[in-house]
């Protein structure tokens, strides 16, 4: 058996509306020890321009203070999924948070212990987009009810 084995999977788990999400998982395994890396790539298919989370927002909005607040809500809902504590040292995304957006969600990713120990999967946060409302840029909100 060789003890080295690397492979990569994708989804596109966005393509219309002019906004292409794409979700790639990294899997190394060595010796046995899998590592895992997720990166996603956001484009505004019209310009070729990547996307950070925030330009999911119209102008003005406070995109940040919107997201933390509901990831402050999933936090406090579902502790059990997270660090003891993890709503009270939560700090808030990053300008460059990594992200992907589906055709109901927004969907945030963190690294391993960032905000739930390491075990079998890359921690995630769901939000549904219907809970930003008019906020976000009409071409997102196409198709949405």
């Amino acid at each position: 058996m060789n003890p080295y084995r690397i492979s990569n999977v994708y989804a596109v788990t966005y393509n219309k509306n002019n906004i292409l999400s794409l979700s790639l998982i990294y899997e190394q395994v060595i010796n046995g020890i899998t590592y895992y890396t997720r990166t996603t790539y956001n484009y505004d298919i019209r310009t070729g321009k990547s996307l950070s989370v925030l330009d999911l927002f119209k102008p003005g909005i406070n995109a940040k203070a919107l997201i933390n607040t509901e990831i402050m809500k999933e936090l406090g809902t579902n502790p059990q999924k997270y660090f003891p504590g993890a709503i009270n040292s939560f700090r808030g995304i990053a300008d460059d948070q990594p992200f992907y957006i589906d055709n109901t969600d927004l969907v945030l990713f963190f690294r391993f212990n960032e905000i739930a120990p390491a075990g079998t999967d890359i921690p995630t946060i769901r939000i549904p987009l219907s809970k930003f409302g008019d906020s976000l840029k009409p071409q997102l909100l196409r198709g949405q009810v």
